[in-house]
């Protein structure tokens, strides 16, 4: 099977939707050998940050000489985004190698499951789902690259999430807010349970709500599995010193050591956050003999690079992209934003079918904002734009809708001057299409 024959059985998976549950990918792994039990796991949940807490984590253990699995999703433009090792390169000057799971591996991996998932079937089980296959497809790979320790984030939720079969050590719970409340739950408390359900036996936990209905769930559930807690906003002290569009600086105080002048080149004062949670997370892996040192701290976090995230891709005018997909995420855009200093405020918006496009628009738009709304051509869950044109009428009196992507900026930057803003955001499906487009000359 060649690596597009592959590539298109698992888009073809998408057929089979999202279900929760545990028992399939269990089954899934045993057959597999059950892959996950060969390596520790930090497992990070919450409804923003994941996957920047994830990248910061992983680069502070590879550069403290480790082999470091990290699994996250979605993928911006390579499938194999999501599975990737890190380590230290060898020289005089430690840097971070990231290499994607081989194509050659991807093939091979995936020959073995669907053998296993005939097995499911002839026993009378349902097919595996999209993420409980890329998940086991994780697993193997990591357990057969002898991993020290992966990275792991969840999908959707916890509890029933197809990464919560891992062997976690330390569970990090970023934060949570309401999303996907068709089936985790209509209140913040249901959703705080879901997530606090990746909280195993005796492990860490690394908490970032400020919540008090979560900060209560996350305890609770913390004393009934005889797990340690950290909340970073009780024992951990950290300010911003200074920030402009490339980089922000801040100092960290926490109950083991303080750091000064730290460094990241992610934008916005909740990556600031993030890189708390991951510093905390790197200083508990001490608990479970990885030997973490405050230069791979340090070092790590100035050398991670998380795409699509704020992201500045060019200047005069300004052009960022961020994949807030949910009204937390777009407030915290937003904030962001006023940080910075421009004229006129271009929005490019892409959103799915089952996020709340409603109030993504209401917290995203003003009158004097220019809302284009494009389609995102590479999913079918994606909304129509002429929707989010008819909703949008509330909020801004500047209205265009543009087939995709390409035209989109073309008509942004046609009516951009040089110290305006153009933020392409709604999806982190549509910033991958704006990558991909850059990345080959095409946008």
């Amino acid at each position: 099977m060649s690596y597009p024959n592959t590539l298109n059985y698992l888009n073809n998976l998408q057929y089979f939707g999202i279900k929760f549950g545990l028992k399939n990918v269990k089954v899934l792994l045993n057959l597999l050998g059950n892959p996950h039990h060969k390596f520790k796991t930090v497992h990070i949940a919450g409804t923003n940050g994941k996957g920047s807490v994830a990248v910061f984590t992983s680069s502070i253990a590879a550069l403290s000489g480790y082999k470091v699995g990290i699994y996250t999703s979605p993928h911006l433009i390579d499938f194999r985004e999501r599975i990737a090792v890190k380590t230290q390169s060898i020289g005089k000057k430690s840097k971070i190698v990231e290499k994607f799971i081989p194509k050659t591996r991807v093939i091979s991996i995936i020959s073995d499951i669907k053998r296993a998932v005939k097995h499911m079937k002839s026993l009378g089980m349902n097919h595996p789902t999209y993420f409980e296959i890329v998940t086991a497809l994780a697993f193997r790979y990591f357990a057969d690259e002898n991993i020290d320790v992966l990275i792991c984030e969840t999908g959707m939720g916890g509890r029933l999430d197809a990464t919560n079969v891992c062997n976690s050590i330390i569970s990090v719970i970023t934060n949570v807010g309401l999303e996907h409340t068709d089936v985790l739950g209509k209140k913040i408390t249901d959703i705080a349970y879901e997530k606090a359900c990746i909280i195993k036996k005796n492990n860490v936990v690394i908490s970032g709500s400020k919540k008090q209905k979560v900060i209560d769930g996350i305890s609770s559930m913390t004393k009934e599995k005889e797990a340690k807690l950290v909340d970073i906003n009780s024992e951990y002290k950290w300010e911003k010193t200074s920030s402009d569009i490339n980089t922000q600086t801040f100092r960290i105080e926490g109950y083991k050591h303080s750091y000064d002048n730290l460094e990241i080149s992610l934008l916005g004062e909740h990556q600031i956050t993030n890189a708390v949670l991951a510093v905390a997370a790197a200083e508990n892996l001490c608990l479970f003999d990885f030997d973490i040192t405050n230069r791979a701290i340090r070092t790590g976090l100035s050398e991670t690079i998380w795409k699509g995230r704020f992201q500045v891709l060019r200047k005069n005018p300004l052009l960022i992209c961020d994949g807030a997909h949910n009204p937390s995420s777009a407030r915290v855009l937003k904030q962001t934003i006023s940080g910075i200093k421009y004229d006129r405020l271009i929005f490019i918006i892409g959103i799915l079918k089952e996020k709340n496009y409603k109030d993504i628009l209401r917290i995203l738009l003003s009158k004097d904002t220019i809302a284009i709304f494009t389609n995102i051509t590479g999913t079918d869950r994606a909304l129509k734009p002429e929707i989010l044109a008819q909703e949008a009428q509330e909020f801004s009196n500047n209205i265009v809708v543009k087939k995709d992507i390409s035209s989109s900026l073309k008509y942004a930057f046609q009516k951009a001057n040089k110290n305006d803003l153009i933020c392409v955001t709604g999806s982190l499906y549509l910033v991958g299409e704006l990558l991909e487009g850059i990345r080959n000359e095409i946008i």
